[in-house]
């Protein structure tokens, strides 16, 4: 993968806590796109994925590996790295 997102998360639907797997990750990481074209209008999918991957947090091997890619895709870093660039 070139990135994973959050699961392990919370909610409050009976059965579902925590929340794991990729039907938690998915919505994180589209979520998190969205707030990066919601500060960038303009970004092509290209430079989503690069504002995502830049910021990810390295949870594996120091840079990407082949199980975590470039990290955990971060939403406070990716904001701040399209607000930047």
């Amino acid at each position: 993968p070139d990135l994973t997102a959050a699961d392990g998360v919370f909610t409050k639907t009976p059965g579902f806590l925590p929340f794991f797997g990729t039907s938690a990750a998915a919505p994180h990481a589209a979520g998190i796109a969205a707030l990066v074209v919601s500060v960038r209008p303009g970004y092509t999918q290209a430079e989503v994925k690069k504002a995502m991957t830049a910021t990810a947090l390295d949870n594996e091997a120091v840079g990407w590996d082949p199980n975590g890619g470039w990290g955990v895709a971060m939403a406070n870093g990716a904001v701040a790295y399209a607000k930047s660039h």
